[in-house]
């Protein structure tokens, strides 16, 4: 190699190197105003929600804290808790400002999913709550059913839990499906065993809901869980009213029985499906309706909703639920799974039983269901008819 050829290497070498030092000081500056600027905006975000906060410090969270609190900042004058909740659809971020006295300072949504824009109209619904006083609030025009409205008040509630938490008390943090389940095996005398809700064939009185498992039935009645097992209750400290309550209720649950029809009349509906029938008279009758599956603009899955309804002999609901869709998971099949929609058609009957409220943003999803409750009804007349 030639001198006249080492010359320009070594020049551009130098060259490399000096556009290399100086593109990392470019980026360490840079940097550095990054990250003051995404601290200004984190410091602005607590401000808005605790005005009177200052010196704000991340705080570490434990297994002590609700599970959809994410984040939390202590400060002179309070805390900021960040829950993420699923509303209609996963990704709702609330951030929640409690100033020292305990009491909500202020509330924004700083991240959403949601379909109807409910979740603005709550920033300021909550403030000057407390943990004792808080209690759910549904946004204008929503049914109480808003997947967003009840979402939002989860997370408030978690950040005051959080807040008195942090302030050294003992809280209660389980959902209300992990409190229910250890309802159930306390009554039973169980551990971690899994309960499902008995689809009701028989109308039952002075109960609330019967839980089953194979180690037993599990009655609620009022606030009062009473377990039976093999015909006993093996609850302690029930009163006399709630053991013959659970007892009688247990009798008539395990006396319960389910025949299938299997030589059907003329006339059924053609969206009739099958349909049982018990010793006493009620009927079991599984029917479709058209929901968003059907009926929907886009992303349409062709296929109905299947409903099973239970009918007393004298023609009311006895119970409800859906056994088989495709509609959308986070809209219809939350419609669907909610129990305040589904046990609210409970003692209506062929008159009525359209004047249940559908479930907000679940329109068409919710006149399926009511849909298939409508040929349910058509089927019992013509199947008792021939009974």
């Amino acid at each position: 190699m030639t001198k006249k050829n080492i010359i320009p290497v070594v020049v551009l070498s130098a060259i490399c190197l000096a556009a290399a030092l100086l593109l990392s000081l470019i980026n360490m500056l840079t940097s550095e105003r990054i990250k003051e600027n995404e601290a200004g905006k984190i410091t602005e975000s607590l401000s808005e929600v605790l005005p009177e906060g200052k010196n704000f410090e991340p705080f570490e969270l434990d297994d002590k804290y609700p599970a959809v609190i994410k984040l939390a900042y202590k400060a002179d004058g309070g805390f900021v808790f960040q829950a993420e909740v699923k509303g209609y659809k996963d990704g709702l971020k609330i951030l929640c400002g409690i100033s020292s006295d305990g009491k909500i300072a202020g509330v924004t949504h700083i991240e959403t999913n949601e379909t109807f824009g409910l979740e603005g109209e709550l920033n300021k619904a909550y403030i000057g709550e407390t943990l004792d006083s808080a209690e759910l609030i549904i946004a204008t025009g929503a049914t109480p059913n808003s997947a967003t409205s009840k979402a939002y008040f989860e997370a408030i509630k978690a950040s005051l839990q959080a807040f008195a938490i942090a302030g050294g008390a003992e809280v209660d943090t389980r959902t209300p499906e992990q409190i229910l389940k250890d309802n159930c095996n306390a009554a039973l005398g169980t551990t971690d065993v899994v309960f499902t809700k008995w689809f009701k064939t028989e109308s039952i009185s002075g109960v609330d809901a019967v839980y089953e498992s194979g180690e037993g039935r599990v009655y609620v009645i009022g606030e009062s869980f009473v377990g039976v097992k093999d015909g006993m209750v093996v609850t302690e400290n029930v009163s006399e009213d709630a053991r013959a309550a659970a007892l009688s209720a247990d009798n008539t649950v395990a006396q319960s029985t389910l025949t299938k029809i299997t030589e059907l009349p003329a006339g059924l509906p053609a969206n009739f499906v099958e349909a049982y029938v018990t010793a006493s008279g009620n009927y079991v009758i599984t029917a479709k309706g058209a929901g968003y599956g059907i009926d929907g603009h886009w992303n349409t899955s062709g296929e109905y909703i299947r409903v099973k309804v239970s009918i007393s002999a004298d023609g009311k609901i006895i119970d409800t639920a859906a056994v088989y869709h495709s509609e959308t998971e986070d809209i219809g099949g939350a419609a669907l799974s909610n129990p305040d929609f589904v046990g609210a058609f409970e003692g209506k009957g062929k008159d009525d039983y359209s004047s249940v409220a559908g479930v907000s943003g679940a329109t068409m999803t919710s006149d399926g269901y009511k849909g298939a409750i409508g040929v349910a009804f058509d089927a019992f007349e013509i199947l008792k008819g021939e009974g």
